[in-house]
C-alpha cells in the first residue's frame, strides 16, 4: 500500500491529517489505531502528500475566505465560501458550503471544503 492508499484509508476511518511543519497531526476515532500506526511508519511520506496536498488552488481559495473567520479563542463560525448556497433540506447531496456534490459519507461538507476548514483552523495556530 502506499502513502497515498493510506491517507485515503485513513481518511475513510474517520481520520483527520494534517501537516504541522515536520508534525504529523492526527485526530479521529480510537478505533482506527492500527491506521495510525501505519501512518507513523510512513510519516515522512505521509508529511510530503499532505504538503502537495495543502498547495491545491481549490484549497487555497477556500482557506483565504474562511481564515478571517477563525479567532484565536472562543467559538468559531465558519461561513459557506460561495454566496447563494441553500440549506442542506433542499439540496442534502450537496456541500454545505461551496454546493459541490458530496457523497453519502460526508455529512455536511465535500472533502476539499473539509480540507480547508482543518487548514483555515489549525493553520491559525488554533487547538483544541
Amino acid at each position: 500500500m502506499d502513502v497515498l492508499d493510506l491517507i485515503a484509508e485513513a481518511r475513510s476511518s474517520g481520520l483527520q491529517l494534517l501537516a504541522d511543519g515536520d508534525r504529523l497531526v492526527i485526530r479521529g476515532p480510537r478505533a482506527a489505531e492500527p491506521v495510525v500506526k501505519m501512518l507513523r511508519n510512513h510519516k515522512a511520506e505521509a508529511l510530503a502528500a499532505l504538503a502537495c496536498e495543502a498547495n491545491d488552488p481549490q484549497i487555497a481559495w477556500r482557506v483565504a475566505i474562511l481564515r478571517p473567520y477563525v479567532r484565536p479563542f472562543g467559538p468559531i463560525w465558519l461561513p459557506p465560501v460561495r454566496p447563494g448556497i441553500k440549506s442542506l433540506r433542499d439540496a442534502p447531496d450537496r456541500c454545505a458550503s461551496c454546493g459541490e456534490p458530496k457523497t453519502p459519507t460526508q455529512r455536511y461538507h465535500c472533502l476539499t471544503c473539509q480540507h480547508a476548514r482543518w487548514q483555515a483552523v489549525y493553520g491559525y495556530g488554533y487547538r483544541f
